[in-house]
């Protein structure tokens, strides 16, 4: 059963003149399935790439990417299933083939006017975060993705996590009482950093990219409502990364007055087993519930600190998938994706101007 909010861009459009697309889309699928069209290859595309063997009812049938006979880009290319059809100009793949899904990776000053007009093509659209670059952008965006109906979820993988599916279900029990403070903590590997993200026009910063995934992981898992917050981000002995942050923090405070803190940072050490040092804690009133490395602990009124075994992990590209066809609910809905990348967008503006933002 899909939310209103999914039924109304699933059915009930076609009473405002812009559902018809996907009733006769699915129709479509019944017989043949979803032709996937992809553009270019930027970021977490493998969330796209990988289940693909394991859906009969999508085909990746196009791909619009940079020259692959560049060396930068030859892996990525070689990565994509033979025998489909490339562009070089995604505008043009657009025009010449049937598409009902787009997977979207670009860079983040080129995502608004790719979103736009794959939303104006009647599109279904799964893409990189985040949307947009700046708040003007993101109302275009939610202007043409609106009157088009169709249905847009960015990539914020930590939802579909087992292990920070099993926070919310506990939170969403009440084993840990009311939640009064959230914290959480992105921290990664440097690496070798493609020239693109050394700049503003192109990279939407860090916190954009990064604090993405850990708003929305507190706000799902909590549903904590954030009023108002601000942020801190610098370039900290890097100046070969231009304007990309290697450190940020953000504080907020939610309606129901509990308080939240991010940490970012580039500065993981190259000799570290894992690319990232992602951590998660709830506090309630009744007890602490932490994700850090591949496990998670609780602890509460009646029983000391334990390990929890994950809820099993589930894929985004396969939940759109399913919630397009009606058979599941969109774990990360439209609306989310807008309201995660106002809220990054905002904070990150508040860390340019060292203000306080009101949601």
């Amino acid at each position: 059963m899909i939310d209103e909010i999914n039924r109304r861009r699933f059915i009930g459009g076609a009473l405002a003149g812009v559902g018809t697309l996907v009733p006769a889309m699915a129709k479509s699928a019944e017989k043949k399935g979803f032709r996937l069209g992809w553009i270019d290859m930027e970021g977490h595309y493998k969330y796209t790439l990988d289940p693909l063997p394991e859906m009969s009812n999508v085909k990746l049938v196009a791909a619009a990417v940079p020259e692959p006979s560049q060396k930068a880009n030859r892996n990525k290319f070689n990565s994509l299933p033979k025998g489909i059809k490339i562009y070089t100009d995604y505008r043009e793949m657009l025009e010449k083939e049937s598409l009902d899904i787009a997977a979207v990776y670009t860079q983040h000053g080129d995502t608004a006017e790719t979103l736009i007009r794959c939303a104006k093509k009647g599109l279904h659209i799964y893409t990189e975060k985040p949307l947009t670059t700046n708040l003007k952008d993101l109302e275009r965006v939610k202007k043409a993705v609106d009157e088009a109906g169709v249905v847009l979820t960015m990539m914020l993988n930590m939802r579909f996590d087992g292990h920070y599916r099993k926070v919310r279900e506990i939170v969403q029990s009440g084993v840990i009482g009311e939640v009064t403070l959230a914290t959480a903590q992105k921290s990664y590997k440097l690496g070798t950093r493609p020239d693109w993200v050394k700049s503003r026009e192109s990279f939407a910063g860090t916190i954009p990219y990064i604090a993405c995934h850990a708003l929305d992981i507190i706000r799902w898992t909590t549903g904590l409502r954030f009023v108002k917050g601000s942020a801190f981000h610098n370039n900290v002995g890097r100046p070969e990364l231009g304007a990309m942050e290697n450190t940020a923090n953000m504080i907020l405070l939610a309606e129901s007055g509990a308080t939240v803190s991010i940490r970012l940072d580039y500065c993981r050490p190259d000799i570290a087993s894992t690319w990232g040092d992602d951590r998660l804690r709830i506090a309630g009133t009744k007890g602490v519930v932490e994700v850090i490395g591949e496990k998670v602990t609780l602890i509460t009124e009646t029983k000391k600190t334990h390990e929890v075994e994950p809820s099993e992990s589930v894929s985004q590209f396969k939940n759109m998938v399913a919630a397009i066809e009606g058979k599941e609910e969109l774990i990360l809905s439209t609306e989310d994706a807008f309201r995660i990348t106002e809220l990054v967008l905002k904070l990150r503006n508040a860390a340019d101007s060292q203000t306080m933002v009101v949601f």
